[in-house]
C-alpha cells in the first residue's frame, strides 16, 4: 500500500517535471521576444541603424520617417511573430498535458 502511494507520487513528480521541460523553451522565447520588442521599440536596439551604418541609404526630405526605419519595423514584426507562435505552442503543450493526466 505504501509502495503504491510512493509510486503514484513519483509518477506525478515525473509528470510535473516533464511539463516543466516541455514548457521551458516557449517561456524563454516569449521572454526574449518581449524584451527585444521593447528594446527595438524604444530605439535602444536598432537593427536599422546598424544596417544603415554599413549600407547607407538616402533620406527622402519629404518624409520624416528614417529610410532605415523599415528594418526596425520588420524586426518588431519578427519578435511579435515569435511571441505569438510561442504562446500558441505553450497553450498546446498545456492542453495536451492536462488531457494526458485525466
Amino acid at each position: 500500500m505504501l509502495k503504491d502511494a510512493r509510486r503514484e507520487q513519483n509518477k506525478e513528480a515525473q509528470d510535473q517535471m516533464n511539463i516543466m521541460n516541455q514548457t521551458k523553451w516557449p517561456v524563454v522565447s516569449i521572454g526574449i521576444s518581449i524584451i527585444l520588442f521593447n528594446l527595438i521599440n524604444r530605439a535602444i536596439l536598432s537593427p536599422g541603424r546598424f544596417i544603415n551604418h554599413f549600407f547607407p541609404c538616402e533620406q527622402n526630405p519629404r518624409n520624416s520617417f528614417p529610410c532605415y526605419g523599415i528594418y526596425d519595423v520588420i524586426a518588431m514584426f519578427i519578435c511579435a511573430g515569435i511571441f505569438i507562435l510561442s504562446v500558441i505552442l505553450l497553450i498546446v503543450i498545456i492542453i495536451k498535458s492536462t488531457k494526458n493526466r485525466k
